[in-house]
């Protein structure tokens, strides 16, 4: 089954970070050992309201699911607006075949990195 990081981010009012922060630490312990789990405060906010995000790393799409309801049911109270989920996989590069020097072993100084 493919696995997959999910990011989730939602707004709360800064005197509820604590108890939402609280709530996310129990919730992410259910998850130890499975799923790899943290929750982020964007760093460039002030103001009364802050952005967290939620990301999960290594996670199927069956525990996406559950993780989304889970959270979103223990967040609802706090949460302003809307959580946003955006899902991300690892890019798999196609294998490129090695370079081949040219003859002789060197290139051109036309060709090589250092040439000015």
């Amino acid at each position: 089954m493919p696995r997959r990081d999910a990011y989730i981010y939602f707004r709360v009012a800064r005197t509820d970070e604590a108890a939402v922060a609280a709530a996310m630490r129990e919730m992410h312990a259910l998850w130890a050992g499975d799923v790899g789990c943290e929750l982020l405060r964007r760093a460039d906010e002030s103001g009364e309201t802050v952005t967290l995000m939620e990301v999960y790393r290594g996670v199927t799409p069956e525990q996406q699911q559950h993780i989304e309801h889970d959270a979103g049911a223990r967040l609802a109270a706090w949460i302003i607006g809307a959580r946003h989920v955006e899902v991300f996989e690892a890019v798999v590069a196609p294998r490129l075949a090695p370079l081949a020097a040219p003859q002789g072993g060197a290139l051109p100084p036309r060709e090589r990195p250092d040439a000015g």
